[in-house]
């Protein structure tokens, strides 16, 4: 009986963790409640390059955070379940062929699909890939999605000019991103009067800036701070408050 109420436990706290954010459509929201995605997605954006709205848009455009997600099956009749058309799984939709392509080439070969680390890494991977062969702006979230959506091959030859809603979508992804990147800036700005900034350079290549911020800033507060940096070359790699150890 025990045994049976240990793995019941197990199966609801696995369900817990697994479960889509309360507010998919917010990425501030995201990171409050999901406090390891943002580690993942910065760990990922440090290895490629990739920033973290990009990666975080295509990765809800593809299966709104469902960690199992597949993609609907087929209608035989119009009513008769039929065949799925992708082995695509996963959170980052990512098919079988080219997610063994990203463990070869990542050195991941423990990474899994319905892993939300293992899965934004992908995506940052992707994007990387994306840059080196097609020549894409890691900024450039439209383009990106096009290419993740039609592959390396396929965004050559242009295969999404005769798909309008693919285009609308894409466009849909980088209104997304862009609302991600403003609502860091915005908050820079907001909390500039109430926090004390000293600057010191560790080396001739790279500012550190350490940050004393209040004690009632939220981990999105911060996260957006770092984030607004990012595309600057300025690391923020100290963030505390006196009653909270560093976060970063």
């Amino acid at each position: 009986m025990k045994r049976l109420a240990l793995l019941v436990s197990l199966l609801l706290l696995g369900g817990c963790t697994t479960s889509p954010p309360t507010n998919p459509e917010n990425i501030c929201d995201i990171f409050e409640e999901k406090r390891g995605w943002y580690d993942d997605a910065a760990d990922a954006r440090a290895d490629w390059g990739s920033p973290i709205s990009v990666m975080i848009e295509i990765m809800h455009q593809e299966s709104r955070f469902v960690a199992k997600a597949t993609p609907p099956r087929k209608k035989i009749f119009g009513f008769i379940p039929g065949p799925r058309p992708s082995d695509a799984y996963g959170y980052s939709q990512a098919k079988k062929g080219t997610w063994k392509d990203y463990k070869r080439s990542a050195g991941r070969y423990g990474a899994d699909r319905d892993d939300c680390g293992d899965a934004i890494d992908f995506i940052g991977w992707y994007n990387h890939q994306s840059k080196r062969r097609n020549g894409i702006s890691k900024q450039d979230s439209y383009r990106l999605y096009l290419a993740y959506h039609e592959g390396h091959g396929g965004y050559s030859r242009g295969t999404y000019q005769s798909k309008e809603w693919l285009r609308k979508v894409a466009r849909k992804v980088e209104r997304r991103t862009s609302i991600s990147s403003t609502s860091s800036a915005i908050a820079w700005r907001e909390i500039w009067t109430t926090t004390r900034i000293p600057s010191r350079s560790l080396s001739s290549t790279m500012s550190v800036t350490p940050l004393i911020l209040p004690s009632r800033a939220s981990l999105a507060t911060r996260w957006m701070i770092v984030d607004f940096f990012w595309p600057y070359g300025i690391s923020v790699t100290t963030i505390w408050s006196p009653d909270r150890p560093p976060l970063c």
